[in-house]
């Protein structure tokens, strides 16, 4: 399953609950340290505190493991950015860059995106292109790229992958 299918199905979720994923993730850690606590809620207090202190073990476990592939997966971007690149120095590389590389894009896909860019982010780019478009002639407006209707019965991630169609598209509702 791809990271992209979970994120789906944890907003589906999210959704049906009425929550935002954020509470609906939190409520369903909550939940589960909940059900743990309430395991060993009859055991005696020092298997209990046995059982907390395992549980510190695994959840440092797993941030160590994670840590781990972080590290991993950054020093595999460097080496393609490296054989992509060669020569250029880390200092010459935009902050913009190192932010992007942080939020998940590859850190060469970043710095050629900043390259071919000019330094311009993707906003600064569509609103120059947007500019440079004709205009729309009148009687001749396009039409919303998705009704009221269909918006409704978008699911979250739908929403959300489509945000910038549904703003320009809320403009052409009538009232």
């Amino acid at each position: 399953m791809t990271d992209k299918r979970v994120i789906e199905i944890v907003e589906d979720l999210a959704e049906s609950e009425g929550k935002s994923t954020e509470e609906f993730l939190l409520a369903l850690t909550e939940n589960a340290e909940s059900a743990r606590a309430e395991r060993f809620r009859n055991f005696p207090p020092e298997l209990q505190a046995e059982a907390a202190d395992a549980e510190k073990i695994k959840r440092s476990f797993r941030e160590e493991k994670r840590k781990t592939h972080e590290k991993e997966e950054f020093e595999k971007q460097l080496r393609e950015f490296v054989a992509a690149f060669p020569g250029v120095a880390p200092e010459a590389v935009p902050q913009k860059v190192w932010e992007d590389a942080a939020e998940g894009i590859p850190l060469a896909y970043a710095y050629a995106f900043s390259i071919m860019s000019g330094g311009k982010t993707s906003d600064e780019i569509n609103a120059q292109n947007e500019a440079r478009s004709a205009p729309v002639m009148p009687g001749r407006a396009e039409a919303p790229a998705f009704s009221e209707s269909e918006v409704e019965k978008m699911p979250a991630s739908a929403v959300k992958s489509n945000f910038a169609k549904i703003i320009s598209s809320m403009k052409k509702w009538k009232a």
